[in-house]
């Protein structure tokens, strides 16, 4: 998978969570659920353009495990700081309710999608240059 390729498919991903969570604004919501929501789409857009460009060094690497330690590392780390981010966010922000947790496990899934998507291109040396 190119970087273009991949920018292009994050984009997409990215505009369409943040036009879902502009639509929620004008649900009876709480504001807490928006902001827990835009603050997730950012880190998980950040955390999957670093895991992209990990994983695009280690296919090309001499390492044969060089991949797999990026899935991994990426795994372990995406679970330590989602609990992270949800605790320091309740911490800081100490929201009315615990639904704050709903939007930003969607958004999880969703990134998480995509992730494993990328991933398994990357890995497929038939479509590396594609």
């Amino acid at each position: 998978m190119s970087s273009k390729r991949f920018l292009l498919q994050l984009s997409s991903i990215s505009f369409c969570t943040v036009m879902l969570s502009l639509l929620l604004s004008y649900w009876p919501i709480e504001q807490e659920l928006i902001d827990v929501s835009q603050l997730s789409i950012i880190f998980f857009t950040v955390f999957s353009v670093v895991i992209f460009l990990l994983a695009k060094r280690s296919v090309d690497s001499p390492d044969k495990f060089a991949f797999n330690n990026i899935i991994i590392l990426s795994v372990g780390a995406k679970m330590i700081v989602s609990l992270s981010f949800l605790l320091i966010y309740k911490k800081l922000v100490n929201p009315l309710s615990h639904y704050f947790v709903v939007p930003f496990l969607i958004i999880y899934i969703v990134y998480t999608i995509f992730e494993t998507y990328f991933m398994t291109i990357l890995s497929n040396p038939k479509k590396k240059n594609k």
